[in-house]
């Protein structure tokens, strides 16, 4: 994950690898998962609620 989002792309000219980046962080934010300076959040769930991968 941290080399996802602080690594540098050095040689993509197709987009791919910045196109799965970008999807991958919206989905991300659509599940509710927050980088902190340290380590990545994902939302807790509690007993009974349903998972989504």
């Amino acid at each position: 994950m941290d080399a996802f989002d602080e690594g540098k792309i050095l040689y993509d000219p197709e987009c791919i690898l910045k196109d799965l980046r970008d999807k991958l962080f919206k989905e991300l934010e659509a599940k509710g998962v927050i980088k902190t300076d340290l380590y990545w959040q994902w939302p807790i769930k509690h007993f009974g609620d349903k998972i989504e991968f």
